[in-house]
């Protein structure tokens, strides 16, 4: 897993990666879309190590497929609970699960924690 410093937060494994994001229903993907960035909110489940996105309409499906993107989700720290966030790296490509679905094979995972308090944890 690449890591990187920021202050008052820790780093996570892979493992607690994959498993934060497994308990996490929506997630946003950034690729590019008609020549331009862009940031898009779409479904999230975890399987196998594999992220399942959408189901997302054909057309989106057609233009994300094959593309390296990066997907993101979290929960920010509130005043009594700590916060998380992970952003995943990889190749899209269309899922056998249906149309509309897209599977992202991790090639790079990173993720920290933050404290209610600000600090690690």
């Amino acid at each position: 897993m690449t890591t990187r410093a920021t202050p008052g937060a820790a780093s996570l494994d892979a493992a607690t990666c994959l498993s934060k994001l497994a308990r996490s229903r929506a997630a946003f993907v950034a690729c590019t879309r008609r020549a331009m960035p862009t940031v898009l909110p779409v479904r999230l489940r975890v399987r196998e190590g594999m992220l399942l996105l959408g189901p997302v309409d054909a057309e989106l499906a057609d233009q994300l497929d094959g593309q390296v993107v990066a997907v993101g989700a979290g929960r920010p720290p509130g005043l009594l609970r700590s916060g998380w966030q992970v952003v995943v790296r990889g190749s899209l490509s269309l899922a056998e699960e249906g149309p509309g679905m897209l599977v992202l094979d991790p090639q790079e995972l990173e993720g920290c924690a933050v404290s209610a308090a600000g600090g690690a944890g």
